[in-house]
């Protein structure tokens, strides 16, 4: 996102949150939709099961 210089109005991840996040919190809203038990450092996330 930041490569591109876009500025979104939303993010949404579809993740196992087992890999690297981004090291800051982005100032544009971040959904997580996880499947699996792992956190996420900031925003909001969903539990998919």
């Amino acid at each position: 996102i930041a490569e591109q210089d876009l500025s979104p109005d939303l993010v949404v991840y579809f993740t196992d949150a087992e890999g690297a996040f981004p090291p800051h919190e982005p100032h544009y809203p971040v959904i997580w939709l996880v499947k699996g038990k792992h956190k996420t450092p900031w925003g909001q996330r969903i539990q998919l099961n």
